[in-house]
């Protein structure tokens, strides 16, 4: 690539590496951005990189850091949080379509949180009846014992009972 075009699109890869590389527990130090960088025939220097992604922050594209032994950055907000992207996932896998068609839709899904939050193989389907569906927080719960269960972990659940005013208790 020449010059003029890698500082036209170096701050839109530098955001997509960040995004599909990076997540709270998993950040990229300076060095590891600039290698990922060069791989792509972008190059940029140690002191540039800090202010390209002070310009990323100025704009709205939220880029956290941290220091250890080196400077590590990382991004928070994702397109879809891992439990919408399971029941997404879920949907398609359901649907009607094709085997190729739902494998494409799928792994455009999971392109959009990163490879280390990226579980394939996971098989399930989890069928919801929409005429239960009253809490908006169920996909949040399902995603929750479907982690649960990945790690081997025992589940256990609060259930309520009514008092004698049918109350939930």
């Amino acid at each position: 690539m020449s010059k003029n075009t890698d500082g036209s699109i170096k701050l839109l890869v530098l955001y997509d590496i960040l995004c599909k590389m990076t997540d709270e527990n998993n950040a990229l130090s300076t060095n590891e951005i600039i290698a990922v960088l060069a791989k792509r025939g972008i190059s940029v220097s140690r002191k540039v990189l800090p202010s390209d992604i002070s310009l990323l922050n100025k704009y709205g594209y939220e880029v956290q850091s941290y220091i250890k032994k080196a400077r590590y950055y990382y991004v928070v907000q994702h397109i879809f949080d891992t439990a919408e992207i399971t029941m997404l996932v879920d949907v398609v896998k359901a649907s009607k379509l094709t085997d190729k068609r739902k494998n494409g839709i799928i792994n455009k899904l999971y392109s959009t949180i990163g490879v280390h939050k990226h579980s394939k193989g996971s098989d399930k389907v989890i069928a919801l009846e929409t005429i239960h569906l009253g809490n908006p927080s169920i996909i949040y719960n399902i995603d929750a014992i479907e982690t649960a269960i990945g790690l081997g972990k025992k589940l256990s659940f609060l259930y309520y009972h009514l008092d004698e005013n049918k109350e939930k208790v």
